[in-house]
């Protein structure tokens, strides 16, 4: 970050999020002491602040995943479910920079001159399937449901069955997301601890 390099920056902190992701207890959110987590904030807000006014170089792909990443380490982070007001406090705080990073993510969208691709149009199913599953933490139940609505016509459109059935699963469908899955590879179809949050 130092040299200001926004590519090697995301993809640092990427590599970053994916090793914190292996140290923390999906179940828990615990694994990662108080001082390693005020650093990666402290990185997370720099590399942001990097990554924005670096956008021309970088694109929407690069900081698409950014977000994506940050957002889902976050909402892991924030699976605590100790009632004691501090540990509350940083759940919420979690939750809130989950959802920020899937907000920027997904905004990134919004802009007319982007030329979508594949790729992109996969980065913004995740984000808007991360989105769902937050907004359902959050007790957002309405919006929630939008934002599976969202993932689930984005995977039809870029052919994503491997997202499409996690859409139907948070929108209750369960016999669709079945046969959903049964047309996925065995490549695509891994699932592990949070899976809806990948």
């Amino acid at each position: 970050m130092a040299l200001e390099n926004p590519v090697s920056t995301a993809t640092n902190i990427i590599n970053m999020a994916a090793v914190c992701k292996k140290l923390i207890d999906p179940k828990t959110g615990s694994g990662l002491s108080d001082f390693r987590f005020m650093q990666l904030q402290k990185l997370d807000i720099q590399a942001v602040d990097l990554l924005t006014k670096s956008y021309d170089v970088i694109g929407p792909r690069v900081l698409g995943e950014y977000h994506n990443t940050l957002g889902i380490l976050y909402s892991i982070l924030s699976n605590n479910n100790d009632f004691k007001i501090e540990k509350a406090v940083k759940k919420i705080t979690m939750l809130h920079d989950a959802v920020s990073h899937f907000t920027k993510g997904i905004k990134l969208f919004e802009n007319k001159n982007i030329r979508i691709t594949r790729k992109l149009l996969e980065i913004k199913t995740a984000l808007n399937l991360n989105m769902a599953e937050t907004a359902y933490q959050l007790g957002e139940d309405d919006r929630s449901v939008q934002y599976y609505q969202n993932a689930l016509a984005i995977s039809e459109t870029g052919v994503f069955p491997d997202l499409k059935w996690r859409a139907l699963i948070g929108l209750g469908r369960t016999l669709d997301a079945f046969k959903t899955l049964e047309t996925v590879t065995l490549s695509r179809a891994g699932c592990e601890p949070m899976e809806i949050i990948h």
